[in-house]
C-alpha cells in the first residue's frame, strides 16, 4: 500500500507500467521508483526527495535532456 493514498498508488503503477525499460521517458519512471522505494521504506519525504535528487544527478544527461542543454551542464 502506498502511504500517500490510493491516487498516488494508481499514478505510480501507471508510470511504472507505461514506461518499460526501453521506452523513451523511462528515466522518469526510474525517478519515481527511487522516490517511492525510499519513501515507503522510511516514510521520510526529505530522504525520498534526496534520493530522487541523487538519481537525477547520477542520470543527469538522461533525466534533464528534455529540458534543454542548459540544464545538463
Amino acid at each position: 500500500m502506498w502511504p500517500l493514498g490510493d491516487d498516488a498508488q494508481v499514478g505510480y503503477d501507471s508510470l511504472q507500467g507505461e514506461y518499460p525499460t526501453v521506452a523513451e521517458g523511462r528515466e522518469y519512471a526510474g525517478l519515481g521508483k527511487v522516490f517511492s522505494e525510499t519513501y515507503r521504506g522510511t516514510l521520510d519525504i526529505d530522504a525520498a526527495c534526496a534520493d530522487a535528487a541523487g538519481y537525477a544527478d547520477d542520470n543527469r544527461r538522461v533525466v534533464l535532456a528534455r529540458l534543454g542543454d542548459s540544464y545538463c551542464d
